[in-house]
Formats: C-alpha cells, structure tokens, sequence
C-alpha cells in the first residue's frame, strides 16, 4: 500500500488532518489547530527560519529589500514569507516616511 492511500485512509478514520498548503498536502494530527499547522509549516521551512532568525539578531527594522539582499532571496520570495509572518502575528510593519521597516514582534 502506498503512503498516499494509506495517509487517505487514516484521514477518514479521523487520526490526522490533511491540508493544502502551497501546493504541499500536509498532514497533521486531527486535534492539532489548522492556524497552528500553518504557522509550523512556514516557520519550520528553511526561508522561513532564515527570515525569523535574521529579523531576531538585527532587531533594528529592515525593509523588505535590505532583507532580501542580506539573505540572498528574491524579492518575492521574502514578500511571501513576510505576508505569512505578518498574518500569524510572528513580524510587525512599521511605516517610517515612505518606507516599511519590518520587525520580529
């Protein structure tokens, strides 16, 4: 038996969950939070660490281009962990002039 059928058959059971995140089917145990789920999911992938743990050494602000050149990322790619981040409450925004400054909350 497959892991797809098998993990098909235990969400009918109800033991997990399964979800669709960027285009990832994600399973996780039927009690645990989807908001939860989401928040684990983006904070464990290595962009996402990578965002986290630079915002929390240099707590200064950065915009989101600074960060993008620090890191290496494209610009994209930081727009949509940031949004992430921004949702589950984990960054701030903060306008200073005509620029947004990015913070670890």
């Amino acid at each position: 038996m497959s892991c797809r059928v098998a993990s098909k058959n235990v969400t009918k059971i109800k033991f997990i969950k399964a979800e669709k995140f960027e285009n990832h089917d994600v399973y996780f145990d039927a009690q645990f939070n989807v908001k939860n789920a989401k928040i684990t999911y983006f904070t464990s992938k290595e962009k996402g660490k990578k965002i986290i743990d630079y915002l929390q050494e240099n707590d200064y602000g950065i915009s989101k281009s600074k960060l993008s050149n620090a890191l290496k990322m494209h610009p994209n790619t930081i727009s949509k962990y940031l949004k992430m981040l921004e949702q589950f409450n984990i960054i701030i925004k903060k306008k200073n002039l005509k620029k947004n400054y990015i913070f670890f909350k």
